[in-house]
C-alpha cells in the first residue's frame, strides 16, 4: 500500500486539482459480481483536524458526476479532477486501458473501497456517513456493511433500491450513448469519443435533475418577437426556448466536462444504481444496523429522478428493521421531506433547506 500526495492523476483536458491523494490497493479486490480488480486506486481529500480520541470524522459520499474535491482549501481552491481506477485506467494484467472490459462495480464495492482506505489511515470510528443521490446509497450501505464504525448517517436524494422507472431512464441514456458511431463498444480512446452520444444521454438525464417548477419558472413558452430567419420555420418560437438554448451556451462544454472517460464512467457505473437494492429482504438486511445509530433521510417533493416515495420507504424500512426481533430495538431515524422547486437537484441548489436540516442532525 502506499499514499501520493499531489497525484496529477489520469491525464485530463480539464484543470486538473492538486490538492487530492491518492490511496493504492495493491492486492486483488473481489466484487460483488464475481469479478476481481488485480489493484485500485482510490482518490481523496482530507481537511480539518482530526480529534485526539478521533472521533469527528466525517465520511463524504459523492454523486455520480462528482469528484475528491468536496472543498476548496490553500492547496486547492479550485473544482477537483478524477483520479480513482476507473475504465480510462490501465489494467495492470494487459498493460491496456480497461475500457467496457472494466468489471462492473457495485455500490457495496465502492463503499467497502473506501474502507480500505479508512483502514490504511487508521480511521476506526465516522461520527457521519454523508451523501447525496448515488452518495446518498453509498451512506446507507456503509452503515449497513460497518454498523459498529457508522455512527451517524445522512442520505439526501438517495434510495434503498431504485424503481422501474428509474432503471428505465438510464437504460435510455446508455442507450443513445452506445447509438454513437464512435462508441467503438468501449475502446475509442485512441480515437474520436462518442461526444454525441453523451451530449444526448445528458440532455436525457438533465430533464430528470429538475422539476415541472423549475422548467416552468426558467423556459415557460413565453412568447417572443420572432426574427424573418426564424419566421419560415416555426412560425413563431418561444423566449423559453431562447433561454434555454443560451442556458445550454453557459453550461460547460462537453469536452470540458466529457473529456473522453465520462462516457465509458456513464455506461458502467449506471447498471450500479440499477442492480442496488439494499431493501431486497427487510427482515434480513435491516438486522444489522445497530440501535444506537442515528438516520436522517431527505427526500424532495418534486424529485423526478428518485422520487420521493423511496425516501418515505427507506426510512420506514429502516424503522421497522426490529420488528422481526422483540429484543431488537429500532435505529433513531429523522426523515425530512422538502418543498423544493429544484427536483433532484435540489442539494446542489437549495443549499439553505438541505444545509439547514443536515446541520441541525449533525449539532
Amino acid at each position: 500500500m502506499r499514499q501520493t500526495t499531489k497525484s496529477p492523476g489520469p491525464t485530463d483536458r480539464r484543470k486538473m486539482g492538486t490538492g487530492y491523494q491518492i490511496y493504492h490497493h495493491s492486492t486483488p479486490f473481489k466484487l460483488d459480481y464475481g469479478q476481481s480488480l488485480p489493484s485500485f486506486d482510490l482518490a481523496y481529500e482530507v481537511w480539518g483536524k482530526l480529534s485526539e480520541r478521533k472521533d469527528n470524522v466525517l465520511l463524504l459520499h459523492t454523486g455520480l458526476p462528482a469528484s475528491s474535491h468536496a472543498k476548496s482549501h490553500e492547496e486547492d481552491p479550485s473544482p477537483g479532477c478524477f483520479g480513482s481506477t476507473a475504465p480510462k485506467s490501465i489494467n495492470p494484467l494487459t498493460g491496456q486501458r480497461y475500457g467496457t472490459d472494466f468489471p462492473v462495480v457495485s455500490i457495496f464495492d465502492m463503499v467497502r473501497a473506501q474502507f480500505k482506505l479508512l483502514d490504511y489511515l487508521g480511521l476506526d470510528q465516522v461520527y457521519a456517513s454523508i451523501g447525496s443521490s448515488m452518495g446518498g446509497m453509498q451512506s446507507i450501505a456503509a452503515a449497513w456493511l460497518e454498523p459498529e464504525r457508522i455512527n451517524r448517517v445522512v442520505s439526501i436524494s438517495g434510495c434503498g433500491r431504485i424503481g422501474p422507472a428509474g432503471i428505465a431512464i438510464r437504460y435510455a441514456q446508455r442507450s443513445v450513448l452506445m447509438a454513437d458511431p464512435n462508441w467503438n463498444n468501449g475502446f475509442y480512446y485512441d480515437s474520436s469519443p462518442p461526444h454525441l452520444g453523451m451530449k444526448l444521454a445528458r440532455q436525457v438525464a438533465a430533464v430528470t435533475y429538475g422539476s415541472r417548477q423549475e422548467w416552468e419558472r426558467r423556459f415557460g413558452r413565453r412568447k417572443r418577437p420572432v426574427t424573418d430567419q426564424e419566421a419560415h420555420f416555426l412560425g413563431y418560437t418561444s423566449q423559453g426556448l431562447s433561454q434555454l438554448k443560451q442556458y445550454r451556451a453557459g453550461s460547460p462544454s462537453l469536452n470540458e466536462l466529457s473529456v473522453s472517460d465520462q462516457e465509458n464512467r456513464v455506461a458502467n457505473v449506471s447498471p450500479s444504481f440499477c442492480h442496488h437494492n439494499i431493501v431486497a429482504s427487510l427482515s434480513q438486511t435491516f438486522q444489522k444496523f445497530r440501535s444506537t445509530q442515528e438516520f436522517l433521510i431527505v427526500g424532495v417533493q418534486t424529485d423526478v429522478l428518485f422520487p420521493v416515495g423511496q425516501q418515505r420507504d427507506l426510512a420506514e424500512a429502516i424503522r421497522s428493521c426490529a420488528s422481526s426481533s422483540p429484543q431488537q430495538k429500532a435505529p433513531s431515524v429523522t426523515y425530512v421531506e422538502l418543498d423544493s422547486p429544484f427536483g433532484h437537484d435540489a442539494f446542489l441548489i437549495d443549499l439553505k433547506a438541505v444545509g439547514g436540516a443536515v446541520r441541525g442532525f449533525l449539532s
